[in-house]
């Protein structure tokens, strides 16, 4: 009697932390998750320019230097500079209108997947800053950037939305802005693929035609190597 006693109180006091410690991982889940949002939302305020309607389609950060690489720019609507001065690892802005995708865009190619479980701060931090394939630059020509497909829909969480048809017609648009200015694409295809897949690793800058593409990467599935992508080409 004594025996089943101490078995039943033994399986209560391990359900008991296994509840509790449940219960504090989901409040540090959701704890992160808000001060994630809030981070990224007073950057974009802080960044976003007041409105630009006087400026002309050939605005351009005063440090540019066209090359016969420099993608076709739209006005400039944020201070990317104002990012690089906080965070030297911050190259761009990735958004889409109508979209969670509003994020600063991190690249370390010494440290390939630094922003991978850090803010833009570089404080540790589970839902990560996109960022850019070390394998690529941004004069290249698929520039990929990676993010992570978070539960409650941020991040790059959102993109599966993009597999239904419908979704994507009326969210069709990239903009990334670096300090070069604003570049857009237009997204041409959505891919589950398998991170081997000889498009993903062979294409970052093989393209046989002229055109420049930017995709959008993420996990998809339970198979940790699939992932989701978003190919975009640029707009001429």
């Amino acid at each position: 009697m004594l025996n089943k006693k101490a078995v039943r109180y033994t399986l209560i006091a391990i359900l008991s932390v296994v509840f509790v410690f449940s219960s504090v991982m989901l409040i540090k889940t959701v704890y992160e998750n808000q001060k994630s949002k809030q981070q990224f939302d007073e950057l974009a305020q802080l960044i976003t320019l007041p409105d630009t309607k006087e400026n002309d389609s050939t605005t351009t950060s005063e440090t540019s230097t066209p090359t016969t690489n420099t993608p076709t720019l739209q006005p400039i609507t944020r201070n990317i500079a104002l990012l690089n001065e906080r965070n030297s690892d911050c190259v761009g802005w990735v958004y889409i209108k109508g979209t969670k995708v509003n994020y600063p865009v991190m690249y370390t190619p010494d440290k390939p997947e630094k922003y991978l479980k850090r803010d833009f701060y570089g404080r540790i931090m589970g839902s990560g800053t996109p960022f850019i394939d070390a394998r690529c630059d941004l004069d290249s020509k698929n520039i990929i950037i990676y993010g992570h497909n978070m539960k409650n829909l941020t991040m790059f969480g959102g993109l599966r939305k993009y597999l239904d048809e419908s979704y994507l017609k009326a969210h069709s648009t990239i903009e990334f802005e670096t300090l070069m200015g604003c570049t857009k694409y237009d997204i041409i295809e959505v891919r589950k693929t398998d991170i081997k897949d000889s498009w993903f690793t062979h294409n970052l800058g093989g393209e046989s035609d002229d055109n420049e593409y930017l995709t959008l990467s993420t996990c998809y599935g339970s198979n940790k190597n699939s992932r989701l992508l978003i190919i975009a080409v640029k707009q001429k």
